[in-house]
């Protein structure tokens, strides 16, 4: 974790294309400068592996000193999925793609259509809690985790659901 003399540093869990729309959007238009969030580094390259992501993400975010590993959020999100930005979205895109070094990555396309928007995700940032229930589920179904866990008790939202509040009265999204 980042020492209080230090910028904030936000990584992404893997390395992907998609993982770095929401805050390349953000620094892109500005709307890190307007909440005045600017201490902060973003480490573009991805913690770890996707296949060992489930097992390594908190020992990696750890020993790297990680203080956010997420690549959403809420302002940029709603940004990237208005059918209007469509235009910037497709360019940024492509611009993310010739940068990277995944060969792969570089001929995928996630905006295709305007209608699309950024992709699926709920427009509210939030996780569904009956999508979640039913990841735990499949956990215990497929031998997982032994017991079903209670949503309530590894669903923390309160933050982004008061994120998404805020900027609803501010009438930024």
């Amino acid at each position: 974790m980042s020492a209080l003399d230090q910028p904030i540093l936000i990584a992404n869990s893997g390395y992907h294309v998609g993982h770095l729309r929401s805050i390349q959007a953000a620094e892109d238009q500005g709307f890190f400068r307007e909440e005045r969030f600017t201490g902060y580094h973003n480490e573009r390259s991805g913690l770890i592996p996707g296949p060992l992501e489930r097992e390594g993400l908190a020992l990696v975010m750890k020993e790297r000193g990680v203080d956010i590993a997420t690549a959403v959020n809420i302002r940029a999100f709603n940004f990237l999925n208005d059918p209007a930005n469509f235009p910037y979205m497709w360019e940024m895109e492509t611009r993310l793609r010739q940068e990277s070094h995944n060969e792969d990555e570089r001929v995928l396309r996630i905006v295709t259509r305007p209608e699309r928007g950024a992709g699926v995700m709920p427009l509210d940032g939030q996780v569904s809690h009956p999508a979640l229930a039913s990841v735990i589920a499949d956990m215990v179904e497929f031998g997982e985790i032994e017991r079903p866990i209670e949503v309530d008790d590894v669903l923390r939202d309160e933050r982004v659901a008061d994120g998404l509040k805020q900027l609803k009265s501010r009438k930024l999204i």
